[in-house]
C-alpha cells in the first residue's frame, strides 16, 4: 500500500460497495463500486464482465461537489489504495470499468478522465494492471429534436495476468459500441 493516504472504511449499501474519506481541507470523497451487471443492463448474463465486473467511480460528496482545492497527493493515493484493497477483497478476476459520463460539461469530463489516468498510471501498482481506454462519441437526442454530439471516456482495468483478459476486452468493446449507439435520450 502507498504510505500517505487518508483513512477510509468500506461499507455495503444496497448492493454497492463504497469507501468514504475526508481530506485535511474538509472535502468529503466517495469511491464506489457497482456490480457491472446492475449498472449496464445490456451485459450478457454469464459473460466475464457480468460475472467479475464492477462499475467504478469517485466523487466529492455534498456539500463539497464544486469545492476547488489545491493538489493533494493523498487524494490520489487514497483512491488508488481503495482500488487495490477492492481487488484484494474481490479476487484477481475482478474487472473495473470507469466511465467519465456526467453533466459537468465536456471539458470537465476530459480533465477528470485525464486526471484519473495520470493518478492511476503514476502509482506504484500500475505495472500490475492492464488498463484499456476508449473515447466514445455519443449523440444526445434533445427534446427539440436536435442532436448534440458529446464524448465520454471509458476505461477497463484488470490485473495484468487476468485469466479471461481477452474475453473481457472483447466484451468491453461491445459495451463501448452499445454506449455509442444508444446515446442519451
Amino acid at each position: 500500500m502507498i504510505a500517505e493516504y487518508y483513512t477510509h472504511q468500506f461499507v455495503q449499501e444496497e448492493g454497492i460497495t463504497a469507501a468514504n474519506f475526508l481530506t485535511n481541507s474538509g472535502t468529503k470523497y466517495r469511491v464506489y463500486f457497482y456490480p457491472a451487471k446492475d449498472y449496464f443492463d445490456y451485459i450478457e448474463e454469464g459473460s466475464i464482465i457480468y460475472l467479475y465486473g464492477f462499475y467504478f467511480g469517485f466523487t466529492k460528496i455534498f456539500p463539497n461537489e464544486d469545492k476547488k482545492e489545491k493538489f493533494d497527493p493523498r487524494v490520489r493515493n487514497t483512491i488508488v489504495n481503495i482500488i487495490i484493497e477492492f481487488y484484494e477483497s474481490q479476487g484477481s478476476n475482478s474487472i473495473l470499468i470507469f466511465q467519465c459520463s456526467d453533466d459537468w460539461g465536456k471539458d470537465k469530463k476530459f480533465k477528470r478522465s485525464k486526471r484519473f489516468n495520470e493518478w492511476f498510471l503514476s502509482s506504484e501498482y500500475a505495472s500490475k494492471f492492464h488498463k484499456k481506454d476508449e473515447i466514445i462519441i455519443v449523440h444526445n437526442y434533445l427534446e427539440d429534436g436536435t442532436i448534440e454530439t458529446d464524448k465520454e471516456y471509458l476505461s477497463l482495468i484488470s490485473e495484468i495476468d487476468h485469466e479471461f483478459l481477452d474475453e473481457a476486452l472483447e466484451e468491453f468493446q461491445q459495451i463501448r459500441d452499445t454506449l455509442s449507439v444508444m446515446g442519451k435520450r
